[in-house]
């Protein structure tokens, strides 16, 4: 099982801000003070909740195929 990811995101807004995710809220932490400096108190960690749906596959020719609503 993978652990949680973390991403930046604005404190007022509840936004992401930033298009890379962590594995380590550590990573997460030194990135606020790296790229926000200054402005830390303006921005948090949030923990990414995610869940995966099919929506590609390789089919029985060897292309992929867009899953299709049933």
């Amino acid at each position: 099982m993978v652990g949680p990811l973390y991403a930046i995101i604005n404190r007022e807004t509840g936004e992401i801000v930033r298009d890379k995710t962590y594995t380590d809220v550590r990573h997460a932490k030194s990135a606020i003070r790296y790229h926000f400096r200054g402005q830390t108190h303006l921005y948090g960690i949030g923990i990414v909740e995610r869940s995966a749906k099919l929506a590609w596959y390789v089919d029985d020719n060897d292309n992929w195929a867009e899953v299709t609503a049933e």
